[in-house]
This record gives structure tokens, C-alpha cells and sequence, in this order.
């Protein structure tokens, strides 16, 4: 395989099935998605900072992974890219990388089936547009960099949800050199069951929760559900479960 000089954002056909797994925009959506896109590509740990980088605030998340293999699929909104086993065990979206939509950002990568490293800066316009956008050389070995105009608004969110992404993320996450706290999502389970390759875990006394607290966990996203609870008689105590 030989690197394309140049690739555009386009539509992949499989939207059309997938149009409701979209974003909110925040950098907690944001840094979940590159988190989720890390782990797939077989990464031991995830790197996040912030630079000052010619007066313009940038973010950086780094990765040592297997690192993007095609630059056409990386743009390219609903078709994911990932090796079929990964696709019918997860059916990822392919919008990750549309989650930084309206950002300039810059991607750094390396391709195993071109035995190369290679770069692409995506222009705000270009999200929308389908301008070319050119592939480049660049010096990298493995993994994916990735660089992200910072906003003002993120810069106050950024300690915040990166810990919150990371708590429960199977990997390990580093913000600014530091590594992130993590717990287990079921921990303080009565009881845990594997079951068609899911934790489910039982618990006690937790049926006053609120409707949204999370209830699902799929490797560091955690998602609020309302999820069917059991009372005994002569009890205050119901049970409850929770999944991972």
C-alpha cells in the first residue's frame, strides 16, 4: 500500500445507520472518543497536555498504538476503518475523528501497510467543504498525535474531564505527566456475573439513585439508564445491577 497525497472529508454510505450516535461538542465527548479510538488501536496508555504553541493554546493526545493505517478512512464520517474483528465486536460508528469537527486539527500517524509516518492538517472550513487536504511525511514510528486548537472553554474543563473520562477507562491516562485515578466500575458488587462477555454486577441498596446515574460502562463511557430493580419483603434494601 502507498499513502494517498491527499484525501477530503466525505460520507461514508453506513451513516445512514448510524445517524443518531452524534456529539455534544464538549471536550469530555471529545476526549472520550479519542480515549475509545486509542484502546481499539491496542495502546498501553494514553498521554493528554496542553501547549502554548506559537501563541495559539493547543491540545495533545498521544497514543502508542497501531496508529491510523489509511488516512481516506480516518475522514471519511461512517466508515470506521477498524479490522473485522473489532466491527462485529463493537460496531464502531466511524465518526470519532468527526467529533473535533469545526476545530483545526492536526493528526500524526503511522501507517503499517505503508511502513510510514504521515501528518494532515484539517482546517476548520474543511469539515464541511471537502477541500483536499494533503497527506504528508512525518516522522513518527507508531501510535497517533493528535493536536487540537484549545478553546477558552475547555481550558477550565480540562482537569475535570479528563478525570472523568479516565476513571473507569481500561487503560492508563496521563494528564500533563500525571496519571489519572481509576476505580472499578462494579466495585462494591455483592455479586459479579460474566455473561456473553459482560461484567454484570449486583448490588445492594442503591435503588434510590437517580434515574441517570450510570448504569453501563463500555470501556470508560458510562451511560445513565434505569435498569429493573428487586425488593425482598420485610426489606428496605433493594437490589440493583449495573453492566460492564
Amino acid at each position: 500500500m502507498s499513502l494517498p497525497t491527499t484525501i477530503r472529508t466525505t460520507v461514508g454510505q453506513s451513516l445512514v445507520h448510524k445517524v443518531s450516535r452524534l456529539f455534544n461538542g464538549s471536550l469530555s465527548d471529545v476526549l472520550t472518543e479519542l480515549l475509545q479510538n486509542a484502546r481499539r488501536a491496542a495502546a498501553t496508555y494514553v498521554d493528554i497536555r496542553s501547549y502554548d504553541l506559537a501563541g495559539h493554546p493547543t491540545l495533545v493526545v498521544r497514543d502508542d498504538g497501531s496508529g491510523i493505517d489509511d488516512p481516506v478512512k480516518l475522514v471519511t464520517l461512517g466508515d470506521s476503518g477498524w479490522n473485522a474483528e473489532i466491527a462485529d465486536r463493537e460496531d464502531p460508528a466511524g465518526m470519532g475523528v468527526f467529533s473535533l469537527a469545526g476545530h483545526r486539527v492536526e493528526i500524526r500517524s503511522y501507517s503499517r501497510s505503508a511502513a510510514q509516518g504521515w501528518r494532515v492538517v484539517i482546517t476548520p472550513d474543511a469539515w464541511e467543504t471537502g477541500a483536499p487536504l494533503a497527506v504528508e511525511p512525518f516522522d513518527i514510528d507508531a501510535g497517533t498525535e493528535i493536536l487540537i486548537d484549545f478553546p477558552e472553554i475547555w481550558e477550565t474543563a480540562l482537569d475535570g474531564a479528563a478525570a472523568h473520562c479516565a476513571l473507569h477507562y481500561p487503560l492508563p491516562v496521563f494528564l500533563h505527566g500525571n496519571v489519572q485515578p481509576r476505580a472499578d466500575f462494579l466495585g462494591g458488587a455483592i455479586h459479579v456475573e460474566q455473561w456473553k462477555g459482560c461484567r454484570i454486577g449486583v448490588f445492594r441498596g442503591l435503588g434510590n439513585r437517580p434515574l441517570d446515574c450510570p448504569r453501563i460502562n463500555f470501556h470508560g463511557l458510562t451511560v445513565g439508564c434505569d435498569f429493573p430493580i428487586v425488593s425482598e419483603a420485610d426489606h428496605h434494601e433493594p437490589w440493583s445491577v449495573e453492566n460492564r
